[in-house]
């Protein structure tokens, strides 16, 4: 008597398939080493950066330094037929130029006498004026009927307006007795002092003595 069919059955083990392994090992390996090759090259890929055409770059030196700007202006003269100009200080201006005409940079369209220039002259004269030397006591006059040709001195004059000291520089009278008395009359001369920026400046006086 057969219960079942077990005692019949068996595994049947399906064979397996040598030629597919094969083939995925290949395609494996050649991944493998694909991607060993092509590493490098992904690598620098991925990390590059945006490229600029090297014609469009310009290069040049800097230097510290101050900054230099120049401005060219040109204008236009824009008043009434009589104008009227404003200065700060006293004195007269006058205007050059005609109502609306063009004007450059450099031209003079116009011109101003001011007081103070004027003054500023003025004190110039007066103090050269002052500079020179006068005196305070003259020399007396040495007299020589017969006597001709020219006496010239160097005189040294301290603060006080005293003569401390006479050189003679040339005597073409040919008499020294004559020289030294009209030295004798300049040493006892008296001068004022020549005051500059409110000191008392020694000085240098010359005298000559015409027979």
């Amino acid at each position: 008597m057969i219960l079942d069919t077990s005692s019949m059955d068996h595994a049947v083990v399906q064979p397996r398939s040598t030629r597919r392994l094969i083939l995925l090992s290949v395609a494996g390996a050649v991944i493998l080493l694909l991607g060993v090759f092509l590493f490098p090259s992904i690598r620098r890929w991925m990390r590059a950066e945006k490229a600029i055409d090297a014609t469009s770059l310009r290069f040049a030196s800097v230097e510290r330094g101050d900054l230099l700007r120049d401005v060219s202006v040109q204008g236009r003269v824009v008043a009434s037929l009589h104008p009227t100009l404003f200065s700060p200080g006293q004195g007269i201006v006058s205007l050059r130029t005609r109502a609306g005409s063009q004007v450059r940079t450099g031209d003079r369209a116009g011109w101003a006498h001011a007081s103070e220039l004027t003054d500023a002259a003025g004190k110039k004269a007066q103090d050269e004026n002052v500079l020179q030397p006068k005196f305070r006591v003259m020399p007396l006059p040495v007299s020589a009927p017969g006597a001709h040709g020219e006496i010239y001195f160097e005189a040294n004059v301290n603060t006080d307006g005293d003569v401390t000291d006479v050189k003679l520089i040339t005597n073409t009278t040919g008499s020294e007795a004559l020289a030294n008395q009209n030295a004798a009359a300049l040493r006892s001369a008296k001068f004022y002092p020549i005051i500059q920026k409110n000191t008392r400046k020694p000085f240098k006086y010359y005298r000559k003595v015409t027979y």
